[in-house]
């Protein structure tokens, strides 16, 4: 790494935090962390490739009054948004990074994420003018929702996902996401998978050998696919033990009809209690509100609402654990299923650690994984 652009800046910076953090409890233990200066030089890699994008970009970016939301997807404990954030002082190209992973994180400890340090990080954020790094805790695989807020949170800034070290189907909900949310939202991302799918390892032996990827979807696309979801949701709860809330008392043990304060009331007001009950309960066969099924006029064929399919691309995996390079293949594999104008394989330089614990020769898994896949919208 010694010729990377990178280097004498993140030397500079790694220099200030042991000057600078060694007193504070919170910032001592990051740069105390076993793994650090491995988490650094991937890190590097990543923004190596996300500043020769921006650099490339800029006129266009300049010209648009446009900045770039940086976002580190499955951040483990923040390294690289921490390294971005020093980095890119004084550099208004980027306008803040967004850093997510969930919240039971099992490398964490005690289950849970301890982000402190990007805290007190954040503290001198805008004296130092870098960019403010928002964490989130936030499960990858809850799509729909993750799309919805990285929509919203951008503000009008395009995005550039990062995302290092990826463990199996994260990969491709990755890739998912960034497709689903297309180019002009995020026009660069970087991967790095870590470790193959359950769906790729198993390869032959698996009755399901086809990889899944979400495509793009336009908004009123997802808007009517989300909408038919939850109608469907609700004409099914008559199959769900999960009581409503009683519009008399409030309680959630029992429906308007068991309520002991229904029998205080006279019969004509007791039908209008239920009418009204009933006009704030979906119908059992369109999941619309305001009407019961008998009611209901829609001209459906099936007796619930069908769900609309998420545009997604498969492809057939059942080769690859046969190859040369089982990783390797996966990756070129699973680069062909992004949606973007330029796609490229990276192989970087980083060292090759041999793990102690995976010491077969034939072993896919046994050395540090160095593969990027870098994809943009030129």
């Amino acid at each position: 790494m010694a010729d990377h652009p990178l280097t004498s800046d993140v030397i500079r910076i790694l220099k200030s935090w042991g000057s600078e953090w060694m007193d504070v409890p919170s910032q001592r233990n990051v740069i105390n962390k076993p793994n650090l200066l491995h988490e650094i030089e991937e890190s590097m890699i990543a923004i190596g490739m996300f500043v020769e994008w921006l650099d490339d970009s800029s006129p266009r970016m300049e010209s648009s009054k446009q900045a770039v939301v940086f976002v580190d997807i499955c951040c483990g404990k923040g390294i690289c948004s921490l390294l971005a954030s020093y980095l890119f002082e004084n550099d208004s190209r980027v306008s803040k990074i967004i850093m997510m992973d969930k919240p039971d994180n099992k490398l964490s400890q005690n289950g849970h994420l301890d982000w402190s340090h990007i805290v007190h990080a954040n503290e001198n954020a805008v004296s130092e003018q870098r960019p403010f790094i928002e964490a989130r805790k936030e499960n990858l695989f809850e799509t729909d929702s993750i799309i919805k807020w990285l929509s919203t949170a951008r503000g009008s800034d395009p995005m550039a996902l990062v995302g290092i070290h990826l463990c199996k189907n994260l990969s491709p909900t990755f890739v998912g996401i960034a497709n689903a949310l297309g180019a002009s939202q995020v026009p660069f991302l970087c991967l790095a998978p870590c470790c193959l799918p359950r769906v790729v390892v198993q390869g032959r032996n698996n009755h399901r050998n086809k990889l899944e990827v979400a495509q793009y979807e336009a908004p009123l696309q997802r808007q009517a696919r989300l909408k038919a979801a939850q109608l469907r949701r609700n004409a099914r709860q008559r199959h769900s033990k999960a009581t409503r809330e009683c519009i008399l008392c409030q309680s959630t043990k029992h429906a308007v009809r068991q309520c002991p304060k229904l029998v205080s009331y006279s019969i004509a007001q007791q039908c209008e209690i239920l009418e009204r009950a009933a006009a704030m309960e979906p119908c059992w066969k369109c999941g619309q509100l305001g009407h019961r099924r008998k009611d209901c006029l829609s001209k459906q064929e099936s007796s619930i609402p069908a769900l609309i399919p998420q545009p997604v691309l498969h492809k057939n995996v059942s080769h690859i654990m046969g190859t040369a390079n089982p990783f390797a293949s996966y990756c070129q594999l699973l680069s062909t299923t992004i949606d973007r104008e330029s796609i490229s394989l990276f192989e970087s330089d980083l060292e090759k650690t041999e793990s102690s614990l995976l010491e077969h020769g034939s072993n896919w898994n046994r050395y540090r994984k160095t593969i990027y896949i870098v994809a943009n919208d030129k």
